[in-house]
C-alpha cells in the first residue's frame, strides 16, 4: 500500500502510517507533482491547502480512500470522490476543544482590547481610560450551529456566567445543549449583544450573515467567525464596522486565504488570526494519530468514525458492527453468485436488534456484495451503482429474534431469497435459500446445486468433482418434499473450473448449478 501526504503531517501520524504502508511525504505539493504522486498511490492524505478535485481523482489510478486531517472537507469534490468509489473521510473531534477555546479567546481578546493595549505598551504608550472593555458576565451569546465546536463554545461560554442562545435547524429542542435556549435566527440576530458562527460553508450558509442580517442586529453588535471564511459577507461587514452597526469583529477565517489585499483588516474595532482554529500541539498530534488510524482501516476494509461519504460510527459501534461485516459482505456475494438472472430491485432485510447507523454500514456492504457480480462497485458507491443501473434498493427491519440479514432480489423470471446469520462461534451460515431451510457454513469455495429429489443425482456430481480431483470438505441438501425439488450446498477445497460447472448443468435431473468463492 502506498499512502501519499500532500500538507505535511505530524510525525506520530506519519510513523504509524509507516509500519504499515509505504508512505511519500510532502510539506506542500504543486498540482503537477499531485497528478503525478496520485497515479500509484492508494491513499490520499490532505489539510485545507491541497484542492482535490475531478482532475485529481481521474489521475487517481488505484486511489481507494482521502484522508483529511481536519474538520471541513470543503477542498475536495466528494460528489466525484463517491461516484468512483472513493472513500472520503475527515477528524471532526481533534479540533474541537481547540476551536472552541480559539473562539472563546477571540471574544475576550476583543472585548478587553488586548491586541491593541498591547502595541500601544510597545510604542510607549500608558492610557488606560483609551482602552476600557467591558465583561462577558450578563451579555448574551447567540452561537450560529450547534454542532460539537458550537455545543463546547456553549458550554464555555456559560462558566463567563453567560446567556446563550442558539440557533440549529437540525437539532430538534429536546436535544439542544444544556443551558442553551433554542430560537429562531430572527430572534438570535435581534438579541443577542455577541454572536459566533460555527457551520461549514455550503450553498444554504455562505453569506448566511449579510447587509440584511446584520440590519436585524443590536447596535454594536461584536461578530465572531472560527468557522468558514464566507458565512460573514465580507464586504457588509466592513461598512457596518465603518458606520459602527458592528461595534467590534474577531475572524480566523477569510472568503479567500491567504486574504491579501483585505479592505477588512485596515478597520478600526477588528481582530484577526491566520486559520489558527485548529492550531494547537493537542490537536495536531490528535489529527495526526486518528486520520492515520482511519486511512489505515479504510485500505483494510473496515468501517471509520469519520465517514464523510459513508455512515460514521463512534467507537463503541465499531466494535459492535465489526464481527457483523463478514455476514453482510457473504450474504452479498452469495446471493449475486447464486442468481444467474439480472434483478430490477433488492430488499434487504435486518432481523433483531441493530442500529439505524450501523445497518446503513452492512446495507451498503451487502448490496455492494449483490452487484460485484456484474460490475466494479464497493460500499462507497454502491447506492450510485444500483440507481444508475436502475435497480430499486429498499430495507425491511424485524426487532424480533435473533440478529440474522435477508436479501430479496426480483428478476424478470423470479425471486430469490437468501437468509444467514451467525454462529456461536461467529462463523456465517446460510439458513435458507428461497423456501428451502439449511444450515451451512457460507465459507471458501462453495457449490449452489438446486436438483429433482431422485437417488443418483448427488452422487453423480460427486463423482466429478472426483474426476477433477476437488475434495468435498461438507455437503448439506434441503428439499420441502420428498421427489420435489432440493437444493445440494457443497463446499470444496478448490475453484471449480466454469468448464466443469457446465458439465453438472448437463447432468439429467439438475435444475441449475452456481460456484460462488468467499
Amino acid at each position: 500500500m502506498r499512502v501519499l501526504i500532500a500538507d505535511g503531517l505530524e510525525s506520530s501520524g506519519v510513523e504509524l502510517l509507516q509500519k504499515h504502508a509505504e508512505v511519500k511525504l510532502y510539506k506542500s505539493i504543486d498540482r503537477d507533482t499531485l497528478l503525478f504522486e496520485i497515479a500509484d498511490s492508494d491513499a490520499l492524505i490532505v489539510r485545507s491547502a491541497t484542492l482535490v478535485d475531478a482532475e485529481v481523482f481521474r489521475a487517481a489510478g488505484r486511489l481507494k480512500v482521502v484522508g483529511r486531517a481536519g474538520v471541513g472537507v470543503n477542498n475536495i469534490d466528494v460528489a466525484e470522490a463517491t461516484s468512483r468509489g472513493i472513500l472520503v473521510l475527515n477528524v471532526p473531534n481533534c479540533n474541537t476543544n481547540a476551536a472552541a477555546e480559539h473562539t472563546i479567546a477571540l471574544m475576550l481578546a476583543l472585548v478587553r482590547h488586548i491586541p491593541d493595549a498591547w502595541y500601544a505598551l510597545k510604542a510607549g504608550e500608558w492610557n488606560r481610560s483609551r482602552f476600557m472593555g467591558c465583561e462577558l458576565r450578563g451579555k448574551t451569546l447567540g452561537i450560529v450551529g450547534l454542532g460539537r465546536i458550537g455545543s463546547e463554545v456553549a458550554k464555555k461560554a456559560q462558566a463567563f456566567s453567560m446567556r446563550v442562545l442558539g440557533y440549529d435547524p437540525y437539532v430538534h429542542p429536546a436535544a439542544s445543549p444544556p443551558g442553551v435556549e433554542l430560537v429562531e435566527l430572527g430572534r438570535l440576530f435581534g438579541e443577542c449583544d455577541i454572536i459566533t458562527v460555527h457551520t461549514p460553508l455550503t450553498e444554504h450558509t455562505k453569506a448566511l450573515i449579510g447587509k440584511e442580517q446584520i440590519q436585524m442586529m443590536k447596535d454594536g453588535v461584536i461578530l465572531i467567525n472560527c468557522a468558514r471564511g464566507g458565512i460573514i459577507d465580507e464586504q457588509a461587514l466592513a461598512e457596518a464596522l465603518d458606520s459602527g452597526k458592528v461595534g467590534g469583529a474577531a475572524l480566523d477565517v477569510f472568503a479567500s486565504e491567504p486574504p491579501f489585499p483585505c479592505e477588512l483588516l485596515s478597520k478600526k474595532n477588528i481582530i484577526a488570526t491566520p486559520h489558527l482554529g485548529a492550531s494547537t500541539r493537542e490537536a495536531q498530534e490528535q489529527n495526526a494519530i486518528s486520520v492515520a488510524r482511519q486511512v489505515l482501516s479504510a485500505l483494510a476494509g473496515e468501517p471509520v468514525e469519520g465517514a464523510v461519504n459513508m455512515p460514521s460510527l463512534d467507537p463503541e459501534q465499531l466494535v459492535t458492527i465489526k464481527p457483523l461485516l463478514p455476514l453482510a459482505d457473504a450474504l452479498g456475494r452469495f446471493a449475486g453468485g447464486a442468481s444467474r438472472q439480472s434483478f430490477r430491485s433488492v430488499e434487504i432485510g435486518f432481523h433483531g436488534e441493530c442500529t439505524e447507523n450501523a445497518k446503513k454500514v452492512l446495507w451498503a456492504r451487502c448490496l455492494a456484495g449483490v452487484l460485484a457480480h456484474v460490475t466494479e462497485v464497493n460500499p462507497v458507491n454502491a447506492a450510485e451503482v444500483a440507481r444508475r443501473r436502475g435497480i430499486e434498493v429498499a430495507t425491511r427491519h424485524m426487532e424480533e429474534g435473533p440478529f440474522k440479514m435477508s436479501i430479496s432480489l426480483e428478476g424478470r423470471e423470479s425471486m430469490r431469497y437468501f437468509e444467514m446469520g451467525l454462529s456461536s462461534d461467529g462463523r456465517v451460515r446460510v439458513f435458507r435459500i428461497d423456501d428451502y431451510p439449511v444450515d451451512f457454513p457460507v465459507e471458501g469455495h462453495l457449490l449452489v446445486v438446486p436438483h429433482r429429489d431422485k437417488p443418483g443425482i448427488i452422487g453423480r456430481v460427486g463423482t466429478q468433482m472426483g474426476r477433477e480431483s476437488i475434495n468435498i470438505a461438507g455437503m448439506q441438501v434441503g428439499r420441502l418434499q420428498k421427489g420435489g425439488v432440493a437444493v445440494m450446498l457443497m463446499q470444496v477445497d478448490e475453484q471449480v473450473p466454469r468448464r466443469l460447472l457446465e458439465e453438472i448443468r448437463n447432468v439429467e435431473g439438475i435444475v441449475d448449478a452456481h460456484y460462488i468463492s468467499l
